[in-house]
């Protein structure tokens, strides 16, 4: 049977030696509270997939330290990282944007620049790793019309993709999620697969 923990707090990485100083101070004790549970795991996973907002947390020297050490350490452990791209982001709320227009109004929103910037750093750093891989579907036709998919809203804020967003977001990752477990599973020959999943919720 294969095993999936999440392990996530609001605008936090769960890997020992997040800066959580970085953060704000409602959100420290939380995040501090995940990264000591998913030390509980990650010794023994097989697998760990991390995603986060990385246009916040890539602007750090520490964090970036602390993530290619992460990477590293997981190599020597023989586990395989996935490392998720941050979706694209606009500069202003999509689904208060969708509101107004439904009422008349013919405003646009864009896409800010920082998440581009901020995932090519994470994918530089990740590439620097034999033990993990970068998926980025920001270019798949799930995005192509964003914040809109087929005349549907699928964000649910400036950042965040709503349920219908998700839904469609999982299908399309679904086929890569299911190629790094099997391909761990191959390289472990175990019956059974222990991957924690590190899913921070910016």
């Amino acid at each position: 049977m294969r095993k999936i923990k999440v392990i996530s707090a609001s605008n936090c990485i769960t890997i020992p030696g997040f800066d959580t100083t970085r953060i704000a101070e409602w959100g420290r004790d939380a995040c501090n509270a995940q990264i000591n549970e998913a030390k509980k795991y990650i010794p023994e996973a097989d697998g760990i997939v991390i995603a986060g907002m990385w246009q916040f947390h890539t602007p750090s020297a520490l964090f970036m330290e602390q993530l290619d050490k992460f990477i590293s350490e997981a190599s020597i452990r023989n586990q395989k990282v996935l490392v998720l791209a941050q979706v694209p982001m606009f500069s202003s709320n999509p689904q208060r944007i969708y509101r107004l227009n439904n009422i008349g109004l013919h405003l646009t929103t864009q896409k800010n620049t920082e998440w581009t910037q901020a995932n090519f750093k994470v994918k530089t750093l990740v590439s620097r790793h034999k033990n993990a891989s970068f998926l980025d579907l920001s270019n798949s036709a799930l995005f192509s019309e964003a914040p809109l998919q087929n005349n549907t809203l699928i964000y649910m804020d400036s950042h965040h993709l709503n349920e219908v967003g998700s839904v469609q977001y999982g299908a399309v990752a679904a086929p890569y999620f299911q190629t790094f477990i099997d391909h761990i599973h191959t390289l472990h020959n175990a019956a059974t697969l222990n991957s924690s999943v590190l899913l921070p919720t910016d």
